[in-house]
């Protein structure tokens, strides 16, 4: 009995022991993973420590070199040179040109009516022909007229015998009144039936001037001097006074009808001189100058349509070429211009930056006139000599040393905006 209790107290010992060590270990790995997570945690904040000191310390180097180089010291030699662009100023005409499309149009465009019903009979002049004012360009049946015109020149002649006859036998009673052969009422009476004579030859001819003008409008004549346009009728076509039977169009001067972006409108305005050119000549350029401009923005294509006035009188341009030229909306002699690169600043606060005799640079305020698209023009602050930055890799401050690269020709000698260039795109 006393061996079975010894043997369950051994077993019961066996299992606290066992129990014991399971609970240490389970401990031992507690706390060992709980100093592992510690250890992890320090590690990455010490790293993450370790980049931000790296990214600040470029960040210092980087502004460091940044203040070195914006820095200006008047030392030359201690301090390095920025390459720069300069160019030399010397007045100049300025001129900025838009550049433009448009199709020609004739300077008048007449479409021809008969004045009278009828039937169309011959055309003299087939369309593009040239014709001079006062030629005939066509005709209507005029048989009925013509017959009018005989019958009333047949009437006026009969009208003037009758007077004739009438002015002879008062011409006779007058004689006879003066001797006292007939008394003064016989007299009256031969008077008055010669007087009535007279108005029906008056009558008469105007009868003929009626029937020829009724003739007449069987005519259709040119009333301009130009080229015969488009025709809307034919020979043998019954047409009436409200047909349109053809077209005369004056080309002595024509019209440049051309289309302006809304960015460009402030910029024409009439009596602006004008450049023109078309494909079938090419080498030859037509001079005109803007005229009107329409006071409403097409709505599709979202131009303001201007006209210019060509002078055409050698008939070389034609109704319906396509045309391209530019017009002069901006020039001034004998004055100052710089690219628009050079200008930092905007309205008061404009500048540029000179290039003095020791190579370093000072701001000098600028009074700007006119801004085209890669020129600008200068009121003030510039005088010829004087040499402009251009182009500069970093931005100067009073007194940077600098070395000028290579010099741009001479501004002011053809500086030229261009205006438009995306119109002719378009």
């Amino acid at each position: 009995m006393k061996k079975r209790k010894g043997r369950i107290g051994l077993v019961v010992f066996i299992l606290l022991v066992i129990c014991c060590v399971g609970f240490l270990e389970i401990r031992f790995n507690f706390f060992k993973d709980m100093f592992s997570k510690t250890l992890t945690e320090e590690e990455k904040k010490a790293d993450e420590k370790k980049e931000k000191e790296k990214k600040e310390a470029k960040k210092e180097e980087k502004s460091e070199e940044e203040k070195k180089k914006e820095k200006a010291q008047p030392e030359g030699e201690e301090q390095e040179a920025i390459v720069v662009k300069a160019e030399k100023i010397k007045k100049g005409d300025f001129k900025d040109e838009l550049y433009i499309l448009g199709n020609i149009e004739g300077l008048r465009e007449i479409d021809l009516k008969f004045q009278v019903n009828g039937i169309i009979e011959f055309f003299n002049f087939k369309e593009g022909d040239p014709v001079k004012k006062g030629e005939v360009i066509s005709r209507l049946n005029n048989k009925d007229p013509l017959l009018k015109v005989k019958y009333r020149k047949a009437k006026l002649g009969v009208a003037k015998s009758s007077y004739n006859q009438a002015a002879k036998k008062l011409e006779m009673h007058d004689d006879l009144f003066k001797i006292g052969a007939i008394i003064k009422p016989k007299l009256e009476e031969v008077q008055l039936e010669a007087q009535t004579k007279q108005r029906e030859v008056e009558a008469a001819t105007i009868e003929v001037e009626s029937a020829k003008q009724e003739l007449s409008k069987t005519y259709m004549k040119a009333p301009i001097v130009g080229i015969i346009g488009e025709k809307d009728a034919e020979i043998g076509e019954f047409v009436t006074s409200n047909s349109d039977v053809i077209s005369a169009i004056d080309i002595t001067s024509v019209y440049v009808a051309i289309g302006i972006v809304e960015k460009d409108i402030n910029k024409v305005e009439n009596g602006q001189p004008a450049i023109v050119t078309v494909d079938t000549y090419p080498d030859k350029e037509f001079s005109g100058e803007i005229v009107s401009t329409q006071p409403i923005i097409q709505g599709k294509s979202r131009t303001l349509t201007v006209k210019a006035k060509v002078d055409n009188s050698q008939g070389l341009l034609i109704p319906g070429m396509f045309a391209r030229g530019r017009i002069t909306v901006f020039t001034k002699k004998d004055t100052i211009s710089v690219p628009i690169a050079a200008i930092e600043g905007k309205g008061e606060e404009s500048h540029v930056f000179v290039v003095k005799e020791d190579n370093t640079v000072e701001p000098r305020k600028v009074k700007v006139g006119y801004i085209a698209t890669e020129t600008v023009q200068i009121d003030e602050g510039l005088q010829e000599g004087d040499v402009v930055v251009t182009d500069t890799p970093v931005k100067l401050k009073k007194g940077a040393l600098v070395k000028v690269a290579e010099e741009d020709a001479p501004s002011g000698e053809a500086p030229e905006g261009v205006g438009a260039e995306s119109e002719e795109k378009e």
